[in-house]
């Protein structure tokens, strides 16, 4: 629940400032493994979970940010255009757009999730 919470709000932020922000994704990461140390305790299976949960919301959280930017230049409901492209649709535009930067961003994300899960579970 937290990776889906906190893709939604850095799709949300950068929306809001037209721009990927690195500290928006450190912020995903500490969302994710706070809330998997807190839930798991000592599994040391937690961070790589961790790590593979906040990549996932890094990745939905851009996706949704394109989704916002397609539904303001169409000027059309963002429920239209999540389901008529759909995931598929703005995955193509994702592999199509992204860049070194989107990587590194996914990176960071996962690399603050596992120390925050396993510090938190220590």
């Amino acid at each position: 629940m937290a990776a889906l919470v906190a893709a939604g709000a850095y799709g949300a932020i950068m929306n809001a400032i037209d721009r990927q922000v690195g500290y928006a994704a450190v912020g995903v990461g500490l969302l994710v493994g706070l809330a998997a140390g807190k839930v798991g305790g000592r599994n040391p299976v937690l961070p790589v979970v961790s790590v593979v949960l906040s990549v996932a919301a890094v990745y939905l959280g851009q996706l949704f940010f394109i989704a916002l930017a397609l539904s303001d230049v169409a000027h059309i409901a963002l429920a239209d255009v999540l389901s008529d492209p759909g995931i598929g649709g703005l995955n193509d535009i994702w592999k199509e757009a992204s860049e070194v930067m989107d990587y590194l961003f996914l990176a960071i994300g996962g690399f603050v999730a596992f120390g925050a899960a396993k510090k938190v579970g220590d």
